[in-house]
């Protein structure tokens, strides 16, 4: 045993495990992830780092199962433990008690490509609020002061088969509108962000210019911005997308289903299968 571990914490070394991550490039979302997936275990075992033992893993997953989580979560928290102990074993000479806990399985989800006529229903909702019906008063809806960036958000998806992370960190000098181009930046440790460029056909391209023009930007400004020209990250985008879909009456609307949609229509129109 590493004398460095003797009197660590396991939350101490898991903050450890944590810097190590953001050290190494891991995007703040995939940390976030991994400190939701080890938090399970933070009441299931013991203080000290070297008395955990197999059985008390075994019993935070079993405690993880009968909470209900989806099986891709439970993954998740399994992939959490490994990555965990492979690095404690590596820096702490910590025993892997992990070993011998297969992967919990999890079914492959079924994603179906958005129609066409999903496709305007969700633009359609870009346009106004949902209409209300006050009392004493015709109802009424308003127009979105965001609508024009909401449509670009949506074609922009639809167009380049970007991922919701990349479509958040895009800037202006990422876009060139004259081609449709845009390149792709590769984020921290480059795991799943590779660089590359995509492109954008005409209707992306002019909604994407009706809704820069006017907006006083430099070359290093974000594209997609809130209200009060904040970067949108892609929590927000995803929670842009679901009220959206809400607001249109479609089901399941949420960032990888637009990029699902972008693959399928690429392979439709003779796309090459290995681009």
């Amino acid at each position: 045993m590493n004398q460095k571990a003797l009197a660590l914490t396991f939350q101490q070394a898991v903050e450890g495990f944590l810097l190590n991550l953001h050290a190494e490039g891991y995007s703040q979302s995939t940390i976030d992830i991994y400190k939701w997936g080890l938090s399970k275990f933070a009441t299931h075992v013991p203080d000290n780092i070297q008395d955990i033992e197999k059985e008390h893993l075994l019993i935070a997953f079993s405690t993880v199962r009968d909470k209900g989580l989806k099986p891709a979560s439970i993954q998740n928290v399994w992939i959490a433990m490994r990555s965990f102990f492979n690095w404690a074993e590596k820096e702490l000479s910590l025993k892997r008690v992990d070993k011998g806990i297969p992967l919990p399985k999890a079914s492959e989800p079924i994603i179906k490509p958005l129609s066409e006529d999903e496709i305007k229903c969700l633009l359609s909702a870009c346009n106004n609020t949902k209409r209300a019906t006050p009392q004493n008063r015709k109802s009424f809806s308003m127009h979105r002061p965001t609508a024009k960036r909401d449509k670009a958000i949506i074609l922009t998806l639809l167009d380049s088969g970007l991922r919701v992370s990349e479509l958040a960190r895009l800037t202006i000098s990422d876009l060139d509108l004259e081609t449709g181009q845009i390149t792709v930046i590769p984020y921290g440790s480059g795991l799943k962000s590779k660089p590359r460029t995509v492109f954008i056909g005409k209707l992306s391209k002019s909604t994407l210019w009706r809704y820069l023009t006017g907006r006083n930007i430099e070359s290093e400004d974000f594209v997609f911005t809130s209200k009060e020209n904040r970067q949108m990250n892609r929590n927000t985008i995803r929670k842009l997308l679901v009220s959206l879909g809400n607001r249109a009456e479609i089901q399941h609307v949420y960032p990888h289903r637009f990029r699902h949609t972008f693959a399928i229509q690429y392979l439709r129109n003779s796309g090459d299968i290995y681009t």
